[in-house]
């Protein structure tokens, strides 16, 4: 019975071909447009949270309590010393501790002096030294540099200063005297954000040290190969670096503009999905209610023949289910192909508003996604075809078969 049921149902949509194509087309196109809408922003946050953990924060961060909230304004006091060999053990092999050391000054070349944000680091392990930062002439810091300078675009335009330039740095020392240093500008590097390369300045962490002369760090950045670790690894490291006197904190709870900009995105998307959802319903309940009036005579004749309302309820929502899945199925067909050319086109996009490096567009259709829309999608189908399943299930025989269409 239920085979036959099925049969039926497939025979049904294929007499009414037309109507059939047309709410299976528009199935199909708002599953490509929700897997579109949601795989791009997916790639285009995958990118960006990658930066900013590689650039800004690391998977985990070990500072002096307090640093966050008052750190910045005294950085002589929240100096720390490098985490111990017991607390490092706790960390999976493959992670990797980048010490960071923050300083503030004046950079002068020529006659131009401007004040600058200096950032301390190892170019060995630091993504800041690397891959973080687009190069925009000139060499990156050697990852046994002890000398040199990266400095970001827009300061670099201001001080009039090229790859290969001579610069120095005027500081405050933690027992308060002047220091300056000569040091070479060996490239020009630039930041996910206009602003801070307008004063970023970027050195090894020894050269920072000795100008500041002091020791320590204020941040060490700790770096996963994988990411799905994150909670297991600061579960284990929390109680040894309270026990040593650091504070734990992980990428997500210091990136508030991540946060802000996702959740934005992420409104921005529920619309989408609610209007492409409203669209099917709409869409697929007008199919199935003209299905309904033109097949009126032919549900009362069923019916006379003993067929039961709720078999005749049961035989409308098999149709929509089963035109809702091949909707689904050719949407995602289409979504695919459309990934997989746009990768293979790789759009440069344009930087964001307040950003100054722009970022290839991708498009991520995990099975999480897929499945998520598909089941959306479909039972948004579905959905659609009860109430004109429920109207021809309750028709009134005799008035049925008086009707000719």
């Amino acid at each position: 019975m239920r085979g036959l049921t099925v049969f039926l149902a497939l025979r049904n949509l294929r007499r009414q071909l037309r109507r059939s194509l047309s709410a299976l087309l528009t199935i199909a196109i708002g599953v490509t447009a929700l897997l579109l809408a949601e795989g791009y922003s997916a790639g285009m946050f995958s990118a960006f949270r990658e930066s900013t953990i590689r650039a800004q924060y690391g998977h985990l961060q070990l500072t002096a309590p307090g640093f966050h909230e008052r750190g910045r304004s005294n950085l002589h006091a929240h100096l720390m010393p490098a985490p111990s060999a017991s607390l490092q053990a706790v960390l999976p092999d493959d992670a990797v501790v980048a010490p960071r050391y923050l300083f503030v000054g004046l950079a002068s070349a020529g006659d131009t002096t401007l004040p600058f944000s200096g950032l301390g680091l190892d170019p060995a392990v630091d993504a800041q030294g690397g891959s973080a930062l687009r190069l925009v002439s000139g060499e990156r810091l050697a990852a046994n540099a002890a000398e040199g300078v990266l400095v970001g675009q827009g300061l670099a335009k201001r001080l009039g200063v090229q790859a290969g330039d001579a610069i120095v740095l005027l500081v405050t020392t933690a027992d308060e005297q002047l220091n300056a240093r000569e040091t070479t500008v060996t490239g020009i590097a630039a930041s996910s954000s206009a602003a801070i390369d307008d004063a970023l300045l970027v050195t090894p962490a020894g050269v920072a040290r000795e100008l500041m002369r002091s020791e320590g760090s204020h941040q060490y950045l700790i770096y996963l190969s994988d990411g799905d670790e994150l909670e297991a690894v600061q579960a284990r490291l929390a109680a040894v670096a309270q026990t040593e006197g650091f504070e734990l904190r992980d990428w997500w709870s210091l990136a508030d503009f991540y946060r802000r900009a996702e959740q934005l995105f992420r409104q921005q998307l529920t619309v989408v999905v609610a209007i492409v959802t409203a669209i099917l319903l709409l869409s697929i309940s007008n199919t199935m209610m003209m299905t309904v009036l033109e097949r009126t005579r032919e549900i009362g004749t069923v019916m006379a023949l003993g067929a039961r309302p709720s078999r005749v309820l049961r035989g409308f929502v098999l149709e929509g289910a089963m035109l809702g899945l091949l909707g689904v199925l050719l949407g995602i067909t289409l979504a695919w192909v459309l990934s997989l050319g746009l990768d293979a086109l790789a759009l440069q996009m344009p930087p964001p508003p307040g950003f100054s490096v722009g970022y290839t567009a991708s498009i991520e259709l995990g099975p999480p996604l897929l499945l998520r829309v598909a089941l959306l999608s479909w039972g948004a189908t579905v959905l659609a075809c009860l109430w004109p399943a429920w109207r021809a299930s309750r028709l009134e025989i005799v008035d049925a078969l008086r009707v000719v269409r």
